[in-house]
């Protein structure tokens, strides 16, 4: 960063470039030359009106990314979420267990207003009675929670009893998924929210009767469609012959002349070819290459594919004669079009 020599006092040229800055680079517009809007604050010319943000505005937030250092079970993270997928993949122990403040999965439940999640503590036996290390109770957060309303607190003390109805259940769910969303919705926003509360209920808390417009495939069905994944597969490197010292190089337009291919058109390899490409060019090759006329075979259309023919008919004759030159030629290249006909002959097209 810019600054003097002393390498504490802010340089005020906001035009001076040093190594990994990403202004002011040789051959580049100098930052003075860019009309910033006003309440641009770049580090050059506001270095003071950042942000400071250090660990302490960051730790613990999701793990330091190596531990749990919270001590959480997924019990706690299905408490905290109210989603009920992840606590019903808790183990007994798990459904218990403190984490390193004393805090059960019940207490995350209260503090996190889950208690359709505490209904399923205490249905399952789970710890719901202990206290944390401040000697506070999961009961004792109901009443100390200051984001708790008070509809929240009844049900949430129901569910510690193991009384929480199913309607009082559906209730809870969808006041909280109220209670969360942003102030100052816009009311299109608002009525289609409500309108997909069951869909809502379903995907965060993995609760209610909304189906899919598309059924999910069993376990079955999934094992008898075929992966579309990638699959890593190394072949085994098989023994070659090293390339002969020849390179194949084919030319391109400008090589033509009527009476070409004349001595190699019956060889059947060439035949078969230009029939093919008869086919496919809906004129005769074979025609205008030993015919003519040659203002027509100058003709870039017809005389580029002609070219190509006429390589390719080359390389019928050499296999023939030096079959090691065409299967393990040093290289193979060409001139303009012919480029085309080196990659036919090095097996690319």
């Amino acid at each position: 960063m810019p600054y003097l020599e002393d390498g504490e006092t802010w340089s005020n040229d906001v035009d001076v470039f040093e190594e990994g800055m990403a202004e002011n680079k040789p051959a580049h517009r100098k930052f003075s030359s860019y009309d910033l809007p006003k309440w641009a604050k770049h580090p050059l010319s506001h270095p003071f009106n950042g942000v400071m943000v250090g660990p302490k505005e960051y730790m613990y937030m999701a793990g330091d990314g190596f531990v749990n250092p919270m001590g959480w079970s997924i019990a706690h993270v299905g408490a905290r979420h109210g989603d009920m997928s992840i606590m019903m993949r808790a183990t007994a122990e798990e459904l218990s267990r403190p984490d390193v403040q004393g805090m059960t999965p019940a207490a995350y439940c209260v503090q996190h207003s889950s208690p359709w999640c505490l209904q399923y503590l205490v249905e399952q036996g789970a710890d719901v009675v202990s206290p944390d290390l401040q000697g506070v109770t999961p009961e004792d957060h109901i009443w100390r929670t200051p984001a708790l309303h008070q509809v929240e607190q009844e049900w949430l003390f129901a569910a510690l009893k193991g009384e929480l109805t199913e309607k009082n259940s559906i209730k809870a769910q969808e006041y909280r998924l109220v209670k969360n969303r942003p102030s100052g919705s816009d009311p299109v926003v608002i009525e289609r929210l409500d309108k997909d509360m069951k869909k809502l209920r379903k995907y965060r808390y993995n609760l209610g009767e909304y189906e899919l417009p598309y059924p999910a495939p069993s376990q079955e069905e999934l094992e008898r469609r075929p992966l579309d994944l990638p699959v890593s597969k190394v072949l085994p490197v098989e023994a070659r012959k090293p390339p002969v010292p020849a390179a194949l190089l084919f030319p391109g337009q400008g090589s033509q002349y009527v009476g070409m291919m004349k001595d190699v058109v019956d060889r059947p390899g060439v035949k078969s070819m230009l029939a093919k490409a008869r086919e496919i060019l809906g004129w005769d090759p074979k025609e205008l290459a030993l015919n003519g006329p040659e203002e027509k075979l100058s003709e870039t259309r017809y005389c580029q594919p002609l070219m190509m023919l006429a390589g390719l008919a080359a390389l019928d004759v050499l296999a023939e004669h030096k079959p090691e030159v065409v299967e393990r030629p040093q290289a193979a290249a060409g001139l303009s079009l012919g480029e085309y006909t080196a990659l036919v002959a090095a097996g690319v097209l």
